[in-house]
């Protein structure tokens, strides 16, 4: 334990830094790979089935996208300026 200030903190190693991003990392990949197989899923490429756990994942980042989409939808309702990506009003 290290005191900082007076208070006490845990002293983390230097092994247990580098894990603890590896990990994160790893998680990560697998939420990428639940939403992307997600998306192919709701857009018609059933071919795969999804477990209830891969299910609850995907609902809970759309209901997260959707507060996304009603704030920024609202902001716009208010007057406020949304910023645009350029790249994509190029395509437009």
């Amino acid at each position: 334990m290290k005191t900082t200030g007076g208070s006490l903190q845990p002293d983390l190693s230097k092994e247990t830094q580098p894990l603890d991003a590896i990990e994160e990392i790893n998680m990560l990949k697998k939420e990428i790979e639940i939403l992307q197989k997600g998306v192919r899923y709701l857009l018609g490429g059933r071919s795969e089935e999804m477990t209830m756990d891969e299910l609850l994942i995907l609902e809970k980042n759309l209901e997260i996208w959707i507060c996304h989409i009603r704030s920024t939808k609202l902001m716009v309702q208010d007057g406020n300026t949304v910023q645009r990506d350029p790249a994509a009003e190029e395509q437009g």
